[in-house]
């Protein structure tokens, strides 16, 4: 019995072990540090205010913008691949993509004031099932090329996702942790989502510089 308790301790402890690494890991501010790095020094001074890559494209260029989305999301399917292969537990597997995609979006380096989780999350969901974040990266990409609009595009994919979700995968709590991401995304878009019903939204030039 005293073993079993042990065991279960052990367990638990690596349980909560693993979220808190997966929510640091996601809390890594990529786009303020790749910013500081070519001389900006706080990229939430400038455009948007976001850490995101879209913000660092706009401010600092097309290839420091390329890099910190790639990183972001590296973020996700590192936590996500990790756990999938060193802790056979599916409820753990889903809180952990939660905690990275929450760390991203609410840092502790930055009091909480971090990016929307659009890359991150999508780069989880793909890491999660491929057939999830292939659809979801798809939705943003056509709407983007339609409209050059990254926060519609973002909107777009992530009120589709859950509705994705339940045709696709099975009843295992997948739909719950993908609405509620989702949910968390859309409503970190809610300035976005003011803008856009006032046809005051920006739009993204392709054409940006490549470098600060």
């Amino acid at each position: 019995m005293r073993h079993l308790t042990e065991q279960v301790l052990n367990l638990n402890v690596l349980y909560v072990f693993t979220l808190i690494m997966s929510y640091l890991i996601g809390s890594i501010p990529f786009g303020l540090v790749i910013a500081k790095l070519v001389g900006i020094k706080d990229i939430r001074s400038h455009g948007s205010g976001n850490i995101g890559a879209t913000n660092v494209l706009r401010v600092a260029g097309k290839t420091l913008g390329l890099i910190t989305l790639s990183l972001d999301m590296l973020k996700g399917i590192i936590v996500v691949i990790l756990v999938k292969r060193l802790i056979a537990d599916d409820v753990i597997l889903k809180l952990s993509m939660i905690a990275v995609i929450v760390g991203h979006i609410f840092p502790v380096w930055l009091k909480g004031k971090g990016g929307k989780g659009v890359a991150t999350a999508l780069a989880s969901f793909l890491a999660y099932n491929y057939i999830l974040g292939i659809i979801g990266i798809i939705a943003w990409l056509i709407t983007f090329c339609a409209t050059r609009i990254s926060s519609l595009s973002a909107i777009i994919a992530f009120a589709l996702l859950p509705v994705v979700t339940l045709m696709f995968l099975p009843n295992d709590g997948s739909f719950i942790t993908i609405l509620f991401v989702s949910s968390i995304v859309i409503i970190k878009h809610r300035s976005n989502i003011t803008r856009l019903l006032n046809g005051t939204e920006g739009k993204i030039d392709v054409r940006t510089k490549s470098s600060h």
